[in-house]
């Protein structure tokens, strides 16, 4: 009974056809209002405008980001092609460069740095006096570095040989009843091969016969036009002529065949029979033609020569070999040349290294005297060649410019 009461309570209170089953769940979203698809027109509120700028800012920072990011890439871009481009010309510029030394790497190996002499045998090689020579000094090597003539005016009859230490030598014999060369007839040697230079300097043709006219000679040699300077001339020439050299010191290393020379001038004319003919006044101002050995040309043809010191002529003999063979070792050098004293006194051409103990302590201890005394002499340098010696060796080196002297200097009190 109870339960029809219920059921029939329910029943009375729900109204007839429209009541809503609250259960029902298909029904209660039917009756749900639907969402307009359109935007709203009711006008913003003031939290929504600014959110709505702010997000309006950020896509405009964003796209000029992108935009700036993009003009970036781009400068990146050209700056990278014109990185490329200025590589790729300075590779073309070094390798043009690259080419052209190439080529005058070429060039240097096919042209010689030295001028080749224009020769021709046909033709004498004019004297052109001391005007024209200057204070032009040139000899050849050969001659500078070996002991030729001997250290006194006087000539020698002894025969002198040198030999040094890579098997190379040198033998000088005497001419019969005129002795050795000396070192005041090796300066007629200096000035035929200086006037050899100046013609090849000048791109003159050059041979073997050089013409020396003794009053030129004499006045290069600032000495006075004498009957025995004269005559002094006459026998140096003779003297050269018929001393016989033999070596073995070519103007190539790779030359080692002995030489045997009848001396550095081969023959000599003098236009005259005997020296009483030629000393007459008009005889002795004629040129005196000498011509040059086959050994002196080699050197001559591979262009070996030595420029000297015009003050080279004014020194005494010991001077001048000591200067030759500082001039030849040190050449275009700074560096320091010791050298023992035995070897330097053989290569100066002074007494020869004897067997007997006091005999070789003597010619040492001359030795060393005699280069004490070229130091006195010369305290400066030895035309630009500072010489020192100690009991064992003798260093030679280039001398330092002497100081100039400043104004205060120069004024400062004594």
């Amino acid at each position: 009974m109870k339960d029809e009461h219920v059921t029939k309570s329910l029943t009375q209170a729900e109204p007839a056809g429209n009541s809503p089953d609250p259960f029902d769940l298909e029904s209660r979203n039917s009756r749900a209002p639907a969402k307009s698809t359109e935007r709203s027109t009711r006008p913003l509120g003031f939290a929504e405008r600014l959110e709505d700028e702010r997000d309006l800012r950020e896509a405009r920072k964003a796209v000029e980001a992108w935009h700036l990011r993009l003009k970036c890439e781009e400068a990146q871009l050209q700056q990278k092609q014109v990185d490329t481009g200025l590589d790729l010309q300075r590779q073309m510029e070094a390798d043009i460069e690259r080419e052209a030394e190439r080529k005058r790497a070429r060039l240097r190996r096919r042209v010689p740095r030295r001028q080749k002499p224009l020769v021709d045998h046909s033709v004498i090689v004019r004297d052109p006096g001391p005007k024209v020579l200057g204070d032009e000094v040139q000899i050849i090597t050969a001659v500078a570095e070996l002991p030729y003539s001997t250290l006194t005016k006087t000539p020698q009859e002894k025969t002198y040989t040198w030999e040094g230490d890579d098997k190379r030598f040198l033998i000088v014999r005497p001419a019969k009843d005129r002795g050795r060369p000396s070192a005041y007839d090796k300066r007629i040697v200096v000035y035929a091969l200086s006037i050899i230079a100046h013609a090849i300097r000048n791109n003159l043709p050059i041979s073997r016969w050089v013409e020396i006219v003794p009053g030129y000679y004499l006045a290069w040699l600032k000495e006075a036009r004498t009957g025995t300077a004269y005559a002094a001339l006459h026998e140096g020439i003779l003297r050269i002529v018929e001393s016989p050299v033999e070596t073995n010191v070519r103007a190539r290393k790779t030359w080692r065949k002995r030489v045997r020379a009848g001396g550095l001038f081969s023959e000599a004319d003098f236009d005259a029979e005997d020296l009483e003919e030629w000393m007459r006044n008009d005889n002795r101002e004629k040129p005196v033609l000498v011509q040059l050995s086959k050994w002196v040309w080699e050197f001559v043809m591979r262009g070996m020569f030595l420029v000297l010191d015009r003050d080279y002529l004014s020194l005494r003999p010991f001077d001048q070999r000591v200067y030759e063979v500082a001039r030849f070792h040190l050449r275009d050098k700074d560096s320091t040349t010791p050298i023992s004293r035995g070897k330097l006194r053989a290569k100066l051409g002074c007494e020869a290294k004897s067997t007997d103990p006091t005999k070789e302590r003597s010619a040492d201890r001359r030795f060393g005297d005699e280069l004490t005394r070229l130091e006195k002499r010369h305290k400066g340098g030895l035309l630009g060649y500072a010489i020192s010696h100690t009991k064992a060796h003798v260093v030679m080196k280039k001398a330092s410019p002497p100081k100039k002297k400043t104004t205060q200097e120069t004024h400062a009190p004594k």
